[in-house]
């Protein structure tokens, strides 16, 4: 078994942690700027 990196756990954490901000983000821009939008393509 491999010795324990803490690079590479480093690296593990920080890439789950830009993929949870990611989808916190597109939640909030669909919440607001992509609510807008999609109202605008069903009203036409």
């Amino acid at each position: 078994m491999a010795e324990f990196s803490p690079f590479r756990a480093f690296s593990m954490l920080a890439s789950i942690g830009v993929l949870l901000i990611a989808l916190v983000g597109r939640v909030a821009y669909l919440q607001t700027i992509g609510r807008s939008a999609s109202i605008g393509q069903a009203d036409r």
